[in-house]
């Protein structure tokens, strides 16, 4: 039996409070557990999508809350030109989401991982968090 289970059932036994009382609190109690344990199992949704990364000298590292792209702001206008080319470059087409329905892309980005590796050292990571 839990602390506050105890604690409850101690006041009752004391006369501390009555049995509706104590029926009441317990309710809440089994209440806040099962919130708990719910908040426990549920995966976190990813708040921000992350670009960064280095090519041809420069460094970059782009932090973009997931709440703009549900307003309808288009994914690749949030990035530097120069760093959505450089992801062009390497094969990777943001404006491929545009289509997408804003619950559906926010889900679909919270997947995202890409580490992509050039020839002359560039590196280039895209991720939520």
């Amino acid at each position: 039996m839990n602390e506050e289970r105890r604690k409850i059932l101690d006041m009752l036994a004391e006369g501390r409070i009555d049995a509706h009382a104590a029926e009441r609190l317990l309710d809440k109690l089994a209440d806040a557990h099962t919130v708990a344990e719910r908040t426990e199992l549920m995966p976190t949704s990813p708040r921000y999508l992350r670009v960064r990364g280095h090519a041809d000298g420069a460094q970059f590292d782009a932090r973009i809350p997931l709440a703009l792209i549900r307003t309808g702001i288009k994914l690749e206008a949030m990035l530097p030109s120069d760093t959505a080319e450089d992801l062009k470059g390497h094969g990777i087409d943001l404006g491929q989401f545009a289509g997408m329905a804003a619950d559906e892309l926010v889900e679909a980005l919270g997947e995202l991982k890409v580490n992509v590796e050039g020839d002359k050292g560039e590196q280039i990571q895209v991720y939520c968090e």
